[in-house]
């Protein structure tokens, strides 16, 4: 493993902190007009001028979405620019009038657009809007799973609508889409997810990841997609920039951040204008009462505060719920109506966090009863009775622990026959939805569904052949995998000491700069700080004692979430620690202050530098009974203590993976502590392995997991060839 330092030269870090713009950090960073020409797109012009003829009669339209936030936001986007847009050039044509941007700028005042948005009613599912003929359809998780359905089809067919437009879905529904055309519906597709070499049979499709496509953003989620739909309205109506687009584009960047969506081209400058209304301006009211519930400061937002405690509010209703719930909260005008959603979100969150731990529990137990799942290039876990809209959460939670990507599972029936319903979420920069695409095509009869994009797959195959299923997809993968396991190169962009921490950590004026240029996310991170050295203390904090705190010895204080194993490797280790950590904002009691934050965690080998030179055992060879016994011994309780569930990932060659601790330190009985060597590990394990005390699974070439057993009585060292073999020697 090896740290890197990140060196930028100042064009480069200027153009890093501001993207795409020359902009000063004394200066606000407004809205302007300068993202991508949306009509680069194809089929965005044809699209544009169905949907204006269309919205200016009465044609019947639905909007279809998808139960995740992207879907919400993207269906939510769509319908409010549809509702205004109709509205006004309903007025129009009434009136005569001539001037479209002036009457959707009258609208969206106060009293006019709450009069508007009350003309939808937000108690029905599918969302109804009858004076303007407008409906969303959300699917339900279990019972259509995603994208349009036959259920859908005919739900359809039964109102008679005329047009159907689908947000973040639709381009693997060809069999519906067939039936709608059939039927005489104009339909629309609007996407982002890989698409098949044939495109569904639907009047348009638009699409960045079409295969024909030559747009330059790729990485548009489904609300990113209904954005750029909603500026080519514009420029195709001829109206003032941002007339359609600024009264949407927090609900848009809500999807690109859910969808973790690369922090490059327009994705960042989207978000960054939706930061500014955020922070500064009234903004959307759902929003507004769903982050002081929260407890979140508008002006200190970040793009990490909406990810980690906004989008998975929206997602746990789709997951568990009724989806129609976040749709609501990112559509009602209503205050006290919204106060009670925001309220019914987060009773709906509570729950899924609760099935989220029970689900991970039940994950680790079978891994720890069948670890050989774990030597598998991508760990597969079925979940016969989860509930499959936590499965991913599982996934993304295995995904972090076990660094590799996840499969997960659990058991449904479909059309009489027992089906398994997966979720996927992939590691580092392996393209998982491109593993499985290619298994798919030479095995199409493996799968009853497939879908996703690079880092996040859903599908379903029938559960009579998991176990081929997941032998030929590791298979497939085993040489790619360990091209992306065998990068253990940390990139950081200034090292911190005890002597220097001060003087290089940003203090709060830095920070509030910092704020000015978020969003920082994926393809665009902070800047991260390593910190090499001793703890001074480490405790655990939170009601469920869950986050280490810990003290430099420079007197800095960090904090790791969800990490408490850390705080217990830093306390009962004589060792240094590598911490990467960032910095950002943080208001207690109306007073701001910087916190620094842990994102990893290494620990590398014993602190003694200036003092003796420490002992190195490099074998056991040649040591008395008593000698072998003591090392092994501490051996045991070393890798015992730092054991989690009773497993325990062990880097023999490299000493140093995320969150275990290094072995090559032992202290016993007062006595000055010694280094053992890699071979002594070794044989440490072999030992352990002959008196059946741990099982061991190889992973890697370098790394082995290590499973403890139950001591069920006293053992003799006798019993082991390799102690007795070493005691004769």
């Amino acid at each position: 493993m090896h740290f890197i330092k990140y060196d930028l030269h100042a064009t480069q870090a200027k153009a890093y902190l501001t993207p795409f713009h020359d902009y000063s950090l004394d200066e606000p960073i407004t809205w302007t007009d300068s993202i991508c020409d949306p009509f680069r797109l194809h089929d965005m012009k044809a699209t544009c001028e169905k949907l204006i003829s269309a919205l200016s009669k009465e044609t019947k339209i639905l909007i279809y979405g998808d139960y995740d936030l992207d879907g919400m936001s993207a269906a939510s986007s769509l319908y409010l620019t549809f509702l205004r847009l109709r509205a006004a050039l309903w007025q129009m044509k009434a009136e005569q009038a001539t001037d479209l941007t002036t009457l959707l700028l009258d609208l969206a005042k106060k009293d006019n657009w709450h009069a508007l948005i009350k003309t939808s009613n937000f108690t029905s599912s599918p969302l109804q809007n009858e004076r303007y003929n407008l409906a969303v359809y959300i699917p339900d998780r279990l019972q259509e799973g995603y994208s349009l359905s036959q259920h859908a089809v005919d739900y359809i067919l039964k109102n008679q609508y005329e047009l159907v437009i689908t947000v973040d879905c639709g381009v693997k529904s060809a069999p519906e889409i067939a039936q709608l055309k059939a039927s005489g519906l104009c339909v629309l597709v609007t996407d982002h997810h890989e698409c098949p070499e044939i495109l569904p049979p639907a009047d348009l499709v638009v699409n960045p990841k079409r295969l024909d496509e030559q747009y330059p953003n790729r990485d548009l989620s489904g609300s990113g997609v209904v954005f750029k739909l909603a500026q080519a309205l514009e420029k195709t109506l001829n109206l003032a920039t941002g007339c359609l687009t600024n009264s949407i584009v927090e609900i848009a960047a809500l999807g690109l951040i859910s969808d973790v969506m690369p922090l490059t081209f327009e994705n960042w400058q989207i978000i960054r204008a939706a930061f500014n209304k955020l922070q500064h301006e009234t903004g959307q009211i759902g929003l507004s009462i769903l982050l002081a519930k929260l407890n979140l400061q508008r002006n200190l937002l970040t793009y990490s505060d909406i990810a980690f405690y906004v989008c998975p509010k929206f997602n746990a209703c789709g997951r568990i719920d009724d989806a129609y719930l976040g749709l609501r909260c990112l559509l009602t005008d209503d205050k006290d109506q919204v106060e009670q959603y925001v309220l019914d979100l987060l009773k709906v969150n509570a729950k899924r966090q609760s099935l989220t731990e029970k689900y991970c529990e039940e994950a680790e137990a079978f891994l720890y009863s069948q670890p050989e799942f774990l030597t598998k290039p991508i760990l597969s876990v079925p979940l016969h009775s989860a509930h499959s809209g936590i499965i991913g959460l599982v996934a993304a939670r295995l995904q972090t622990k076990y660094l590799k990507p996840c499969l997960c599972f659990t058991e449904v029936e479909t059309e009489g026959q027992r089906v398994l319903k997966a979720s996927g979420r992939s590691y580092g920069n392996f393209n998982l939805y491109e593993a499985i695409s290619n298994l798919q095509a030479k095995q199409p009869d493996l799968f009853v569904s497939f879908g996703g994009h690079a880092l996040a797959v859903g599908l379903s195959i029938y559960a009579a052949k998991f176990n081929e299923f997941n032998n030929l997809l590791n298979e497939s993968v085993q040489s790619q995998l360990e091209a992306v396991s065998a990068k253990v190169e940390i990139s950081y962009d200034s090292l911190i000491s005890a002597e220097n921490g001060e003087a290089i950590l940003p203090n709060v004026e830095d920070l509030k700069k910092q704020l000015l240029t978020e969003p920082y996310g994926p393809n665009r991170p902070l800047p991260i700080y390593l910190y090499a050295g001793k703890l001074k203390s480490a405790n655990l904090i939170g009601s469920q004692a869950r986050h280490s705190k810990m003290l430099l010895d420079n007197g800095i204080a960090l904090l790791a979430f969800n990490q408490p194993l850390l705080a217990k490797i830093a306390t009962q280790t004589d060792t240094q620690l590598n911490l990467l950590f960032t910095a950002n904002l943080h208001e207690f009691r109306h007073t701001i202050s910087a916190q620094y934050i842990v994102k990893g965690a290494y620990i590398v080998g014993n602190l003694n530098q200036n003092g003796p030179e420490t002992e190195v055992v490099s074998t056991l060879e040649g040591l008395n009974a008593k000698q072998i016994y003591t090392i092994l011994a501490d051996f045991y309780n070393i890798i015992q203590t730092y054991g989690e569930m009773n497993l325990l990932y062990l880097d023999i060659a490299a000493f140093g993976e995320i969150y275990y601790p290094c072995l090559t330190t032992l202290k016993h009985n007062g006595e000055q502590a010694f280094r053992i060597g890699v071979n002594v590990v070794c044989q440490c394990l072999q030992i352990l392995r002959e008196l059946n005390i741990i099982e061991s699974y190889k992973l890697t070439d370098k790394v082995q997991l290590l499973k403890f057993m139950p001591l069920k009585k006293q053992l003799s060292l006798q019993t082991a060839d390799t102690f007795r073999m070493l005691v004769a020697k």
